[in-house]
């Protein structure tokens, strides 16, 4: 039980970052375009390094057939963000390059979205935060560790994500009312997720494991395929050693949480 109310506590906190964006960017206090990048790239290699490093090879080495809940898990954001982001806006003229994704949005000129592709764009970043609060009930239904590293990875994004998604409700021009309760309606989302995961788990513990390798896919998608090519370093080369400092984060944090017994 104890180990149920630190995780929905962190999938709050995690959900109040999303709220967050959604404010600065309906109030006119908008974070500067280079501190998105930065804490973009921060977050992108921080998730990818805690994927690939810590989450896959430990669910793989458990159970070998988990692997097959990481490619589900990879497909399925793949799935929904190339059937709903890539239509979130009027193709321009002028657009450099190919249909860019969810997180992606932050970083273009919105000028021509039309409402129902901002409701594609909602639906898709549902998805995406839904497996949020997935990853992150599931890591602390593993151990303690895992589910705080998992609450960091999600943490370090989602100022960005709920700037996207309120920016593109402006951009479509709906109300600043109705933008910022698109922001929450994500936050939302992750905390569903982290509920459905820990009732599911109360009820057959055997879906844990598929649960957080099912999460680790899609936290490979949103750092590889989402956020390292959102951070391009033809906007800012500075944005190069963010990345690189997010996976030395991963570790330092890794190897803190083993000296305080959290392991």
């Amino acid at each position: 039980m104890e180990t149920q109310v630190i995780g929905m506590t962190l999938a709050l906190v995690a959900a109040g970052a999303d709220v967050a964006g959604g404010y600065l960017t309906v109030h006119g206090k908008g974070l500067a375009r280079r501190t998105l990048l930065y804490t973009m790239g921060l977050g992108a290699g921080f998730m990818l390094a805690a994927a690939l490093l810590g989450r896959m090879p430990e669910a793989v080495a458990q159970s070998p057939g988990t692997a097959v809940f990481i490619v589900v898990g990879y497909l399925i954001i793949f799935v929904f963000e190339n059937l709903f982001a890539t239509h979130a806006h009027e193709p321009e003229e002028d657009h450099v390059g190919g249909p860019h994704a969810l997180v992606g949005e932050l970083c273009c000129d919105e000028s021509l979205i039309t409402r129902p592709g901002s409701y594609a764009a909602l639906a898709g970043l549902l998805v995406h935060t839904f497996f949020d609060g997935v990853a992150i009930a599931a890591g602390f239904q593993t151990r303690s560790s895992v589910g705080v590293i998992m609450f960091l990875a999600v943490f370090l994004h989602k100022i960005p994500e709920g700037l996207s998604m309120s920016t593109i409700m402006l951009a479509a021009n709906r109300t600043r009312s109705f933008a910022f309760a698109s922001a929450v309606a994500i936050a939302a989302s992750t905390v569903l997720g982290a509920m459905a995961t820990f009732v599911v788990g109360e009820l057959d513990p055997s879906t844990t494991k598929d649960a957080l390798a099912l999460a680790t896919g899609t936290l490979i998608y949103i750092a590889a395929s989402d956020l390292i090519p959102t951070t391009n370093p033809a906007r800012t080369k500075w944005v190069i050693p963010f990345v690189v400092l997010g996976t030395v984060l991963y570790y330092l944090t890794w190897q803190l949480l083993g000296l305080f017994g959290l392991e």
